[in-house]
């Protein structure tokens, strides 16, 4: 249990900095087909380099 709060205060410190991103797909090798929350962040929308003008 101490070893899971430990990790557990690490990645909340890791989050509470500016700089951290927060990424719709952390582990791209692992993401399955369909997100529930990946049409939220506009992924499809941002890596095709047009904007929602185009």
């Amino acid at each position: 249990m101490e070893q899971a709060f430990n990790g557990l205060q690490r990645l909340v410190a890791q989050f509470d900095r500016e700089a951290t991103p927060y990424l719709a797909r952390p582990r791209s090798e692992f993401v399955d087909r369909y997100n529930d929350y990946e049409h939220l962040a506009r992924v499809r929308e941002w890596s095709s380099g047009r904007g929602s003008d185009d």
